[in-house]
């Protein structure tokens, strides 16, 4: 076994949430532990199959539309209907990215959470780090529209976001 094979072995064997042992907060919200769950990677890269699952749960919630509002290449763009925290922060759009047909390179799957900050982001970055994932920082909500090209009705702030997709894990 590669040691990144053992590597994600590990990472998927270790207690639910790895933002725990990380020291960040655990999430009170069941939805949102379940989320964290799925970003963690696991051994031969079935991050986007657990995304799946748990954006599924999510619909039956009524916490995001059962279709996404956008799909941009390979990604599907979920904003969330009703308010949800996510390490004390706004979650405000959800993201899968995944393959159903070819529309160019390259897929990354996975997932990932945007975020309307509302303080210090470092428990995010723990998760992150924790877990094989980026976190991305725009100082206003047009920044992350210019650069991302998605655009949704959301309040002004700073906001973040979390990918926790294959090309993540090399990082």
């Amino acid at each position: 076994m590669t040691v990144m094979g053992r590597l994600r072995l590990l990472l998927w064997l270790l207690p639910a949430s790895s933002a725990i042992a990380a020291g960040a907060t655990p999430p009170k919200d069941a939805a949102v532990g379940k989320l964290l769950r799925a970003l963690r990677p696991v051994p031969e890269l079935r991050r986007q199959q657990n995304i799946g699952a748990v954006l599924r749960e999510f619909k039956a919630q009524g916490l995001i539309p059962f279709r996404p509002s956008m799909r941009i290449d390979y990604t599907d763009y979920y904003p969330v209907q009703k308010s949800v925290l996510l390490f004390g922060h706004d979650l405000v759009v959800l993201e899968e990215e995944y393959m159903t047909k070819y529309v160019g390179c390259c897929v990354s799957e996975g997932g990932g959470a945007l975020v309307r900050l509302k303080g210090a982001i470092n428990e995010l970055e723990a998760f992150a780090k924790a877990n094989l994932c980026s976190v991305r920082e725009y100082e206003s909500l047009e920044k992350y529209q210019k650069e991302s090209h998605v655009s949704f009705a959301l309040p002004p702030g700073r906001y973040a976001e979390l990918s926790c997709r294959a090309r993540d894990e090399d990082k």
